[in-house]
């Protein structure tokens, strides 16, 4: 039934039907609910059908052309654009083909670009060939931070660019980092980098399958490992003549310790070693031809055996020669004489040790010998010790052992000894006392002689002390003078002091002046009491006080306990006279007795005890 709305009358034959899309935006899809048919904004279609068909089907215009020729672009809006059963080529024009969605497939046949470019740069998904050998026939250019990847990891095949490969570019910034996951292998041609150098990070830089040679940059070469040229190789720094400096900032070892390893280092030239000095451990060193020189500032050390230096050795300039080490040193033995300075040149030699002379003995002809610290010990000669003839200074203390003897000088022609500080003679140890013999006079100039021990014997000869204004004193002992003693002029004679003093004991007569002319007459003066034993003790008797020329008693009492002899003179009693107990007033002896005068009153006892 074919009609349009609810008609329901049949038709025979083909009917025509317009169907015409007048809209500008939308898309007019017609259907016959099996097939359809879309028009794009503003186009028509026509369509057919018939009351033979089965199934109320429209006809559709065909999709299949003999040729189709498309003046002005070709939309697929939906759908695969199959081109399959075709054998022959696609022919794209000028203006590029865009496919909006599901991409481009081809499945046999290839896909050729005759002209123009093959742009993809607007799609964000992957670009994939086919497994088959891809050509590049052109310059290839990965934009911006894309990268370049060629398999996947583990499963890769092989790279290969007939051409230059360029990494990077010139300009400030422009450079690249290009990493190699595997081992490269460069067939020919070598590798050469022009710039930014070359950098292993890690594993092992192998040119031992090469036969060529080696040659790195001209500026520094840095070896980050241990570097060992094979078998018999060598290394060669420069040309003859022309070659550059080799510094190595580590030891060098040249040959090994084994059996038939060691290796000879010949030098063509100076050796210059800045520091660490150079160290022979075996076969010493032997210089053949030419000059030792180490005029450097560094030190100079020989092997602890023994060393020979065959021609004449000069230590240059202000430097010095050294043996050993403080406190372990050897001994230097010169065969040949020591000369020390010279002539218009003089020089200090300094021994910070013994010096031990074996024969010849030591000669100083000009300068002095001057000892600055240490001790000057000639114990082990039995030679004699001379000095020189000019004054001589010992700056410490002198000792002479033994029963040894200090002399100046020779009998009757020797020199004045001074001794500016004390002298000591002897010790103070038992048996250690010494005497001291003087053929002469010991003049003490100050200070005077003290003995704090022992006696002051003078033998013979006087004690005169005459020339001197000080005073003279004894020890507190008993002090004995053997002799006369006489004191000079108006000098006086004191015991103690003022109501300090001992007993003055005179065994002898004591006589005050002299009994020539008046002028010789003294006075005694006693301030206290005076007394006088008699009888002298055993054996001899006392003659009590003899006055030659009165005695006067100025004051105080006249005590007498024994007996009392006047002279024959007068005697004049000023004051009362008491006989004290039981004693008797005598005047004179029996039948011998002179007239006893009394001008005043005569009592004898008293009222109540009377006396007859």
């Amino acid at each position: 039934t074919w009609g349009i709305g609810t008609a329901t009358s049949t038709r025979s034959g083909a009917w025509q039907y317009t169907f015409i899309n007048r809209g500008s935006t939308y898309k007019l899809t017609v259907t016959d609910g099996t097939g359809s048919y879309t028009l794009p904004p503003r186009s028509h279609l026509v369509a057919y059908c018939d009351s033979y068909s089965v199934g109320n089907r429209l006809i559709f215009p065909s999709t299949t052309l003999p040729t189709l020729e498309v003046d002005s672009g070709f939309t697929l809006s939906a759908g695969t654009f199959d081109l399959s059963a075709s054998s022959g080529a696609v022919s794209f024009g000028s203006g590029g083909v865009s496919i909006a969605g599901g991409g481009l497939t081809i499945t046999d046949g290839g896909l050729t670009l005759s002209a123009g470019n093959f742009d993809a740069s607007g799609s964000t998904g992957t670009f994939a060939t086919s497994t088959g050998a891809n050509t590049l026939n052109g310059n290839v250019a990965v934009s911006n931070t894309n990268t370049f990847t060629v398999g996947a990891a583990g499963s890769a095949g092989a790279s290969t660019l007939y051409g230059n490969l360029v990494v990077g570019a010139t300009g400030t910034g422009n450079g690249a980092t290009s990493t190699l996951h595997g081992a490269t292998e460069v067939n020919s041609g070598g590798l050469t980098v022009t710039a930014g150098g070359f950098t292993l990070s890690a594993d092992n830089f192998d040119a031992s399958g090469s036969t060529g040679t080696f040659a790195t940059s001209t500026g520094a070469v840095t070896l980050g490992g241990d570097t060992t040229i094979s078998n018999s190789r060598t290394f060669t720094v420069g040309s003859a003549g022309f070659g550059g400096r080799t510094t190595l900032y580590g030891n060098l070892v040249v040959g090994a310790s084994g059996s038939g390893e060691s290796a000879t280092s010949t030098l063509y030239g100076e050796t210059t070693v800045k520091t660490g000095g150079v160290t022979i451990e075996a076969d010493g060193f032997t210089l053949q031809a030419g000059d030792f020189v180490a005029s450097g500032t560094g030190i100079f050390t020989t092997s602890s055996g023994l060393n020979t230096l065959s021609g004449n050795v000069v230590v240059a300039d202000t430097n010095t020669f050294t043996v050993g080490a403080a406190g372990t040193a050897g001994n230097t033995i010169l065969y040949g004489s020591l000369q020390v300075g010279a002539s218009t040149s003089e020089k200090t030699s300094t021994l910070y040790g013994n010096v031990d002379v074996k024969a010849g003995g030591l000669t100083v002809t000009d300068g002095g010998f001057e000892l600055k610290a240490g001790n000057f010990d000639a114990s082990g000669s039995t030679g004699t010790f001379q000095t020189s003839t000019g004054a001589i200074t010992l700056g410490g203390d002198v000792t002479v052992s033994s029963t040894n003897t200090l002399t100046v000088g020779v009998a009757g022609t020797a020199g004045q000894t001074t001794l500016y500080g004390d002298l000591v003679v002897g010790a103070s140890g038992t048996g250690q006392d010494a005497t001291i013999t003087s053929h002469g006079a010991i003049d003490v100039k100050k200070t005077g002689l003290t003995i704090s021990a022992g006696d002051l014997t003078l033998a013979a000869g006087n004690f005169d002390a005459s020339g001197s204004s000080g005073t003279f004193k004894t020890s507190t002992g008993d002090a004995t003078l053997n002799g006369n003693v006489a004191i000079a002029g108006t000098n006086t004679f004191t015991v103690g002091a003022p109501n300090d003093a001992g007993d003055t004991i005179l065994y002898g007569k004591f006589q005050v002046g002299a009994n020539g002319a008046s002028n010789q007459n003294r006075i005694s003066t006693f301030h206290g009491g005076v007394t006088i034993s008699t009888g002298g003790g055993t054996g001899g008797s006392g003659t009590g006080l003899e006055v030659a020329d009165g005695l006067t008693l100025s004051s105080g009492d006249f005590d007498a306990s024994s007996v009392i002899t006047t002279s024959s003179g007068a005697i004049t009693l000023n004051g009362a006279v008491t006989v004290s107990g039981n004693n008797a007033f005598n005047v004179g002896s029996d039948g011998s007795t002179g007239v006893t005068t009394l001008y005043g009153g005569l009592v004898v006892g008293t009222t109540d005890n009377t006396k007859t």
